[in-house]
């Protein structure tokens, strides 16, 4: 039999199919061990945060209270709308961070720190108030801190021990008749 002659085109084409078949084969593989190594750092670090005992829970409200998140488009958050961006607080993780901290014996202070509080109006206060008391009838102090407080603000310092204020700050109270 006779062997025949494999072309020169035919050669150099299949030359080409075996790298590009090679490159791809090895990116799939760095993208496989690119995931693995992002699951393992994601399940292997710190874990919870320790608490110093005699220690301080810091309620850190940073935007709006609401009872139920806004649906934002994933779309717009993808394109980097910033209305889409508005950070809201769910009124029962407040309450549920402030009963935990009641029910840890390590936590002797609740700081309400209420600079970043956007809104909340009186309906989400009332919620939150009885909370606050069944913290303070623990035994356990609660303190307000604030550069500036809102209306909503101040009525949620009002359910503290101690409220601090910076010396160059000041309370904005509108009165609930303007709403």
């Amino acid at each position: 039999m006779e062997e025949k002659q494999v072309g020169f085109f035919r050669r150099n084409f299949r030359r080409l199919m075996k790298l590009i078949s090679a490159i791809r084969v090895l990116t799939i593989n760095l993208v496989f061990l690119f995931v693995l190594a992002m699951l393992f750092f994601a399940f292997s670090s710190g874990g919870l945060p320790s608490v110093a005992d005699k220690g301080a829970l810091v309620v850190n409200i940073r935007g709006s209270l609401v009872d139920q998140k806004n649906y934002v488009d994933p779309l717009m958050r993808l394109m980097g709308d910033s209305s889409a961006q508005q950070q809201e607080v769910l009124v029962q993780d407040v309450i549920d961070a402030i009963d935990y901290g009641r029910e840890d014996e390590r936590i002797t202070t609740l700081v309400l720190s209420l600079d970043e509080m956007v809104y909340g109006g009186i309906s989400k206060m009332q919620e939150i108030a009885p909370a606050l008391q069944r913290f303070r009838d623990s035994g356990k102090k609660i303190i307000a801190v604030g550069d500036n407080y809102s209306q909503d603000q101040y009525w949620l310092a009002t359910q503290a021990d101690e409220i601090y204020l910076h010396p160059m700050g000041g309370v904005l109270l509108e009165g609930y008749g303007l709403y």
